[in-house]
């Protein structure tokens, strides 16, 4: 009986572990995506800036 509830304790532990790092993961994913567009969205506005004398795209614009 006491190994059959600690299988079970050490089962659900395990699955609650699992789901948050994929939370983790999944978060990640999603940071790093945003901030690579945000960084290639600021490349742009300063190569359009230095290009062009005025910004195409503006950074608060691609923001909101």
């Amino acid at each position: 009986m006491l190994r059959i509830s600690l299988l079970a304790y050490f089962v659900s532990e395990n699955q609650i572990m699992n789901r948050f790092w994929t939370n983790i993961k999944g978060f990640k994913k999603k940071y790093v995506f945003c901030m690579l567009s945000v960084v290639t969205a600021q490349i742009l506005a300063i190569y359009n800036l230095k290009t062009y004398g005025y910004p195409l795209i503006r950074i608060k614009d691609v923001r909101t």
